[in-house]
């Protein structure tokens, strides 16, 4: 089911793309797409992947250890504002191109938002997410001069950045008359992907971006020592988006 979805995209961008090229441009340096600061609004599908371990030592009762493992399809709404610029490398093997460097953050919020309880063993979970934070950098290049089918305002780009995320697991644990629980939330992880840009008309700019996310703090929790908990989940995202930014910012400040 979801990748029929991610194919209906897909299908959707490209379709866009080549109504967008009926458009006639004279190419110049004010048609590179996400140049100076803009603004951007992206409709998404995103699966994530949530594993792993909780572990409780319940007094003098034996460890009691869960492995769990769920999967989630969404569809984040992207809030996203940038600055990029364009370069030249002055080097033979560069001559001619056209390169690209941006600085872009934003919010993406989850329709629907996660919201699951399960139980498992001993156990009782609940995960819950409603949005996520990203900063990412940009390093693309104009297709119009690397491509003999690429035109000035097409851009291919691959973004690396950090990603925050209001993930929380909630684990309840209920053997006999012990009662204790586990939380762990709002995790930090590195995000990457790669993505294709075509300005089509005048301030706007037409995308779709594939990336990838993976966390690394905020998921682990260890308190055996005092008898408590020991909690270890890794969550893994992939996600495609379609949308539109709108580069002309700086224009229309300058005509206020």
């Amino acid at each position: 089911m979801y990748f029929s979805k991610i194919f209906l995209v897909i299908c959707f961008f490209y379709f866009g793309v080549l109504q967008a090229q009926q458009v006639e441009m004279q190419p110049s340096g004010d048609d590179l797409p996400q140049k100076g600061f803009y603004a951007g609004l992206a409709l998404g599908f995103q699966s994530a992947g949530l594993a792993g371990t909780y572990t409780a030592i319940l007094l003098d009762l034996p460890t009691n250890e869960q492995y769990i493992d769920r999967s989630y399809s969404t569809v984040p709404i992207h809030l996203s504002f940038g600055y990029g610029s364009y370069f030249d490398i002055d080097m033979d093997s560069f001559k001619g191109m056209t390169f690209q460097w941006a600085v872009e953050g934003g919010v993406q919020v989850k329709v629907p938002q996660i919201d699951d309880q399960f139980e498992k063993g001993n156990f009782g979970f609940l995960v819950s997410n409603a949005y996520d934070l990203k900063l990412s950098g940009i390093f693309g290049v104009n297709l119009g001069d690397v491509a003999p089918w690429g035109k000035q305002n097409d851009l291919l780009f691959v973004q690396l950045g950090l990603v925050q995320t209001n993930m929380e697991v909630v684990a309840n644990t209920r053997p006999l008359d012990v009662s204790k629980s586990g939380s762990v939330h709002d995790w930090i992880g590195f995000t990457a992907g790669m993505g294709y840009a075509y300005r089509f008309f005048e301030d706007y700019t037409l995308r779709t971006t594939y990336t990838f996310a993976t966390y690394f703090f905020g998921n682990t929790y260890n308190n055996e020592k005092n008898d408590g908990e020991k909690v270890d989940y890794s969550r893994v995202d992939h996600e495609i988006s379609v949308g539109v930014t709108y580069d002309g910012i700086e224009r229309l400040i300058e005509s206020l």
